[in-house]
């Protein structure tokens, strides 16, 4: 992202898929970075309750939250209104967004998988930092080495918890990369306006 675009949250009026794949192939075929976040891939909070309620028993299904820089919706928009009612997809509402935040915890029993979690934690995005309640506990018992994973007994134990904050674009992608670690505990994405 460059470095006057910020991150926006935009609500689209279409099916979901129809807006994640149009967007995300948007950004593909332009060569922008893919930096597009949607509410069910990072569960951040975007909309009040009664919006939440209506999505999840099907009475809303058509609108789509998305998390995307300035510069991509800029182009996005202007795309959109080149080709009015092409594509079952519009623009409803945008917001910019200013700071955002992810609790987490984790658990490793192999020093590989410690380190690596050590590692991601301690290179943090620009203008994000941690609380300062992650404080990562490390518990070696080596006579406990060689017992099998099914037992409550390892060597090596790690455990932390804490809270990301700061910049958008930084806690996002972070957040975006926790995900996928089958070791890390992600809460809710809040965000700031």
């Amino acid at each position: 992202m460059d470095g006057d675009s910020q991150i926006v949250e935009a609500l689209f009026r279409g099916h979901h898929h129809l807006v994640r794949g149009f967007v995300l192939g948007f950004l593909v075929g332009r060569g922008l970075p893919l930096a597009a976040y949607f509410d069910d891939d990072l569960n951040f909070h975007c909309h009040g309750r009664m919006e939440w309620i209506k999505i999840h028993v099907g009475l809303q299904t058509e609108d789509t939250f998305a998390l995307i820089s300035s510069t991509a919706l800029a182009e996005l928009q202007t795309a959109l209104s080149q080709q009015p009612g092409a594509i079952c997809l519009k623009l409803i509402d945008t917001r910019p967004v200013t700071a955002a935040s992810f609790k987490f915890s984790y658990t490793a029993f192999t020093p590989e998988d410690g380190q690596r979690l050590l590692d991601l934690f301690r290179e943090l995005p620009a203008g994000t930092a941690l609380s300062p309640d992650y404080q990562p506990e490390v518990k070696v018992a080596s006579s406990a080495k060689g017992i099998e994973v099914y037992t409550p007994v390892h060597d090596y134990h790690i455990r932390a918890r804490g809270e990301l904050s700061g910049a958008p674009e930084g806690v996002l992608r972070l957040a975006a990369y926790a995900r996928k670690e089958p070791l890390i505990a992600l809460g809710r994405v809040n965000l700031q306006y």
